[in-house]
C-alpha cells in the first residue's frame, strides 16, 4: 500500500512478494503527487508508472528478483498539456504522448532483494535522470450534453448515402447507390459547408460504393458492391489500379496507411494503390480493421481483437466471451470495439485491459458503425435513428425522431465534426447528419 502526506512525512508502502512489507521512507513535501516505477538492477523500469496523489493509498505487487524503487514527484501546479489534473491522466515510460513536465524531486532506493527487511533508504537525484514519463491519456472534463448537436442535412432526390470519408471539418465524400434505369450505377457525393452534391458519373465506377476511406494524403480507397478495390483522388475522380483486387474490407490511417483485405490475405496498399504488399505479420481471418497510424491499429476477426502498438502484435479481446463485435476504433488516446447487443469494451493502453462501460440504453441495440472524436470520445450509430455521444464520462442520447437505419460514420481528425449516413428504410428515406462536437480536451 502507498500513502503519501501524513503528518510525519510520507510514506511509500510497497506489498512485497516475500513474508515482509517493503516501507520506504519519502522526504519530499507533503504537497507533491509522486509518479512511482519499479527497475531492475540496472535501473530499467520493469514495471507500468503508477501515479499517487497527496494522500492516495494504493497497493503494488513487487518481483521477487532485486529491483529498485524510482520516485518522480510534481508539485501541485503541475498539470498536462490540457490544463487538466495529473491525477487526471494515465502515464507510461516512453511511447508518442506528450511527455510530463519537468519533476520537481527524483529519488531512487538502493539495490532490492527479496528478503530484505525493514526502511529502505531513498536517495535523491541531482541531477537526475529522464525517465522519458509520456501522458497515455488524460480524463476529459465533464461535458453536458447541451454541447453536442446535430443537423440533418438536404440529400439530392434519388443519392441513396451508404458510406462517408471525412476529409476536414467542412468536407467529405460519401459514397452510394442510385436507382434509375435498369443498372445500378455508382454515386458520389461530396458533402461542401453543408452543401450536398452529386459528382457526375465516371464511366469507370461500377457498381454501388460498399466502403469508402480517406487515406489523409489526399486519396480515397473504397469497396464497391462486386467487391472491387478502387481509389479515388481528392475530387472524387477515379484513378488507375495496376490490377483487379477483390476484398472484403479496406482501411485508411490520417498517416497514409492503407490496408485491404479479403478471406484469407491482407495486403498494405502503397502509391496510390500502385503497389501492393502482402501482410504476413496480420493474424487470419481478418474481418475489420482500424488504422491510427502504421505503428497503431486494431484488427477485428472471428473470434478475437488483436492489437498492434509499437510493432508488437497482441491478442487481447477474446470474442466468444462477449457477443458480437461489429467494429473496432481508436485514436492516439484510447482504443475500443462494440457488439451487437450495445456492448462498448475500452482497452487500458496501460494494462492492456479490456473493461465495459455502461450502456447507452441497455436494450440492446445494435452499435453498427463507430468513430473517435479525440479527447476519450467517441460517436456509435446504428438502426431506428440511433446517434449515441460518449463524452468520457456519460452517453448523450442525439438520436434523430425518424427511424434512419444508419450505415456509416465518419469524424474530421479534430473531433468536432462528424457525418453519420443512412439509405432509405421502407417509409424512411435517407439521411446524412451531421453530428456537431465542443473541442476535444487531450493531453
Amino acid at each position: 500500500m502507498a500513502r503519501i502526506g501524513s503528518a510525519l512525512g510520507v510514506f511509500v508502502f510497497l506489498a512485497s512478494c516475500s513474508a515482509q512489507d517493503v516501507f520506504v521512507g519519502a522526504p519530499w513535501p507533503d504537497d507533491h503527487s509522486a509518479v512511482v516505477v519499479i527497475a531492475d538492477g540496472a535501473g530499467t523500469p520493469v514495471t507500468a508508472p503508477l501515479f499517487m496523489a497527496p494522500g492516495e493509498a494504493l497497493t503494488r505487487s513487487v518481483a521477487s528478483s532485486p529491483y529498485r524503487i524510482l520516485v518522480r514527484t510534481f508539485d501541485a501546479a503541475a498539470v498536462a498539456p490540457n490544463g487538466m489534473p495529473l491525477s487526471a491522466c494515465r502515464i507510461a515510460v516512453g511511447g508518442d504522448g506528450h511527455r510530463l513536465p519537468r519533476p520537481s524531486t527524483a529519488w531512487t532506493s538502493t539495490l532490492v532483494q527479496p528478503d530484505d527487511e525493514g526502511p529502505i533508504p531513498l536517495l535523491r537525484e541531482d541531477p537526475f535522470a529522464d525517465l522519458d514519463l509520456r501522458f497515455v491519456g488524460c480524463g476529459p472534463p465533464e461535458r453536458s450534453c447541451s454541447d453536442f448537436s446535430v443537423d440533418v442535412l438536404e440529400i439530392p432526390m434519388g443519392f441513396e448515402p451508404l458510406t462517408v470519408a471525412a476529409t476536414d471539418e467542412s468536407h467529405a465524400l460519401v459514397g452510394g447507390d442510385v436507382h434509375q434505369g435498369p443498372e445500378r450505377r455508382t454515386m458520389l457525393a461530396r458533402i461542401e459547408d453543408d452543401a450536398v452534391t452529386v459528382l457526375p458519373p465516371d464511366d469507370r465506377l461500377v457498381d454501388f460504393v460498399a466502403a469508402i476511406e480517406w487515406d489523409g494524403r489526399g486519396t480515397f480507397y473504397g469497396r464497391n458492391g462486386d467487391d472491387d478495390l478502387f481509389v479515388l483522388a481528392h475530387d472524387g475522380t477515379s484513378l488507375p489500379v495496376p490490377r483487379p483486387l477483390k476484398i472484403e474490407g479496406v482501411a485508411a490511417g490520417r498517416d497514409g496507411t492503407v490496408v485491404a483485405f479479403d478471406e484469407t490475405k491482407t495486403f498494405e496498399l502503397l502509391a496510390r494503390g500502385t503497389i501492393v504488399v502482402d501482410r504476413t505479420d496480420f493474424p487470419p481471418l481478418v474481418r475489420g480493421v482500424d488504422i491510427v497510424t502504421a505503428d497503431r491499429l486494431l484488427v477485428r476477426t472471428a473470434v478475437a481483437v488483436h492489437v498492434y502498438d509499437a510493432g508488437v502484435w497482441q491478442k487481447e479481446l477474446e470474442t466468444v466471451l462477449v457477443e458480437k463485435v461489429n467494429e473496432v476504433f481508436g485514436d492516439e488516446e484510447m482504443m475500443g470495439a462494440v457488439t451487437n447487443v450495445e456492448d462498448v469494451h475500452l482497452r487500458d493502453p496501460v494494462r492492456r485491459q479490456w473493461s465495459t462501460i455502461e450502456r447507452p440504453f441497455d436494450a440492446g441495440n445494435r452499435l453498427r458503425e463507430v468513430v473517435t472524436l479525440r479527447g476519450g470520445r467517441f460517436v456509435a450509430v446504428g438502426s431506428q435513428g440511433l446517434i449515441v455521444v460518449w463524452t468520457g464520462t456519460q452517453w448523450c442520447d442525439l438520436s434523430t425522431p425518424e427511424r434512419h437505419r444508419f450505415r456509416d460514420v465518419d469524424a474530421a481528425a479534430s473531433g468536432r465534426v462528424a457525418w453519420a449516413v443512412a439509405n432509405a428504410n421502407g417509409e424512411v428515406g435517407p439521411a446524412i447528419v451531421r453530428i456537431n462536437a465542443p473541442d476535444p480536451v487531450v493531453p
